[in-house]
């Protein structure tokens, strides 16, 4: 999925709905299934960096998957 940037934004940030994926686990090498989510953040790169964008996401996914985080 994208988004569009529409004048006056930096950034877009674009979340899918939940999907049930089949993966190993990596501890006990036996498959089972979660559930996933996409997330794409569009960056105007005129205003916003690649790298910051991504640094952005990478603290968001962990504040998604641990949200006690955002307390500390």
């Amino acid at each position: 999925a994208a988004s569009i940037i529409k004048p006056g934004q930096a950034c877009s940030l674009t979340i899918s709905g939940v999907q049930k994926e089949f993966v190993i686990d990596a501890e006990t090498n036996k498959p089972k299934i979660v559930d996933t989510t996409s997330v794409t953040l569009s960056c105007d790169h005129r205003l916003i960096d690649g790298a910051v964008g991504a640094e952005w996401l990478k603290w968001f996914k962990l504040y998604v998957e641990e949200p006690t985080m955002m307390l500390m």
